[in-house]
């Protein structure tokens, strides 16, 4: 251990640190010192993370925060990180969707214009969900002014609800 080009490589998974010692010629990207990082993690008795959707949305919000808070009560994401500066503002958050999906939000600073103040969407999330009326049920709980049920062409029912802050979004629920 710890040979001629020999690199150890800290790192962080999940929040959990790890080191690994990576001999020089095993060290051939970066890819492979992240690859070994979660390997040792994994040892340590962590969970493998489940790879990330191949296109994920990043929404801007004044108040990243207070949106995260929201989309936790009114949509259930559970939240999956948060970095909050020291002033407690929300830089950046990752919100996830029974196992899956994957939505991030993000301060853009103060001279940002959403679709609140632009008074138009801008954009349109579509979810495909399980349980739909329980789920427009939540969300009217929770305060959200939702839409009725409707049924689509594709053989789909929707609901969809802006947001505090005007972001659109449209729920779906195959037919069976």
């Amino acid at each position: 251990m710890g040979g001629h080009g020999d690199e150890i490589f800290h790192g962080e998974l999940r929040g959990v640190g790890v080191e690994v010692l990576i001999a020089g010629d095993n060290l051939q990207s970066e890819r492979a010192a992240d690859q070994a990082v979660a390997q040792a993690a994994v040892g340590r008795g962590m969970p493998e993370k489940n790879a990330d959707p191949q296109v994920i949305p990043y929404l801007l919000y004044a108040d990243a925060g207070a949106a995260m808070d929201w989309l936790v009560k009114t949509f259930a994401f559970t939240e999956r990180s948060r970095d909050t500066r020291s002033d407690g503002t929300v830089n950046h958050g990752e919100l996830q969707l029974d196992g899956g999906g994957v939505i991030m939000v993000g301060n853009p600073g103060p001279d940002f214009r959403g679709p609140g103040q632009l008074g138009a969407v801008t954009q349109l999330q579509t979810i495909t969900i399980t349980d739909l009326s329980a789920h427009r049920d939540r969300a009217k709980a929770a305060g959200a002014t939702v839409s009725g049920i409707d049924i689509r062409p594709h053989g789909a029912r929707t609901y969809s609800v802006d947001d505090p802050e005007g972001h659109r979004w449209y729920f779906t629920e195959p037919i069976s």
